[in-house]
């Protein structure tokens, strides 16, 4: 992304999730829990104005937007917005299960620590961004009403600074705590090297008993990154927003790649997995043979302590 603006790529997967929700078939899917506050974020950033959501409630418009995902891959807007669904359900159930701190890094227009903050006012939701997108998204937070006492914004460029000096700039961080991390729909935006540097830092910053929950395009048998039936739509329209696709990984080789950090693979992905959207949302719908995008994967990492 450009160093003046604020992500284009997350201000358009956030728009994917209200676009989904407005299908009759997928609705019951997307509680307004979920998609309100996403909506009253766009709207204050101006990225979703009367006229555009006049036109994303147009049956044809939304028929036209999936045929074009299906280009790429059958099922990616579906799989998107599934996606903001299991991380808003893996958030909560980790609160419920002890965590008392939420740390979202590249959070963009993602409603997750607004959602989390308003319903667990106990816990500290702590979001780090990009120095351009993060100043969109305060404002957008401030215009949708009274900001929690327990949200707070870490601006950072994680190119520039690390994690832990990023975060030392927030008091109400508590490093060493039971925290789950989110980084949704980020690594693929980075460099190997930047990788292992958040999977260093993000362990390096929270306590026993954290998980790390991310999400990582995939490589195939040859090594190469899959894009999807026209790769060269989805790197053309990475590199026009400025944002290319830098790294990816192949599922198998993901245990070993976070092993070395400090981690364990606690769920995905696989069959009859937690992360595997299909039986987790679909099949309990009555929706099993949809199609559902497969350029992603998403994977919980669980913190090894001694």
């Amino acid at each position: 992304m450009r160093k003046d603006r604020p992500s284009r790529s997350a201000v358009q997967v956030s728009q994917v999730l209200i676009l989904v929700a407005l299908e009759e078939r997928y609705a019951p899917l997307f509680p307004p829990e979920l998609t309100e506050p996403t909506r009253e974020l766009l709207t204050e950033a101006g990225a979703l104005n009367p006229w555009r959501m006049k036109l994303i409630r147009s049956a044809r418009y939304r028929r036209f937007s999936e045929w074009v995902a299906r280009l790429v891959s059958p099922g990616h807007l579906l799989y998107i917005a599934l996606r903001k669904r299991v991380v808003g359900d893996e958030a909560v159930e980790a609160v419920e299960q002890g965590a008392d701190q939420i740390l979202v890094v590249g959070a963009g227009m993602d409603s997750l620590a607004l959602r989390v903050a308003r319903k667990f006012p106990h816990v500290a939701c702590v979001e780090l961004d990009h120095p351009a997108s993060q100043r969109a998204k305060r404002k957008a937070v401030e215009a949708a009403g009274a900001v929690p006492e327990n949200l707070h914004f870490v601006p950072a460029d994680l190119a520039e600074v690390s994690l832990a000096e990023a975060l030392s700039g927030c008091p109400a961080f508590r490093p060493g705590s039971r925290t789950f991390t989110v980084a949704e729909g980020l690594t693929m935006f980075l460099p190997e090297p930047a990788v292992h540097a958040l999977f260093d830092g993000v362990h390096g910053v929270t306590g026993p008993g954290s998980r790390f929950l991310f999400t990582y395009m995939l490589r195939d048998q040859d090594g190469e990154i899959i894009l999807g039936e026209s790769p060269w739509m989805m790197a053309l329209a990475a590199k026009v927003m400025g944002e290319p696709i830098r790294w990816a990984i192949h599922p198998e080789d993901v245990p070993a790649f976070i092993e070395p950090h400090g981690y364990r693979l606690a769920g995905g992905p696989g069959p009859g997995d937690r992360f595997d959207l299909r039986s987790r949302y679909l099949e309990p719908a009555g929706l099993g043979d949809d199609p559902l995008g497969t350029l992603e994967n998403i994977s919980l990492a669980e913190r090894l302590d001694k």
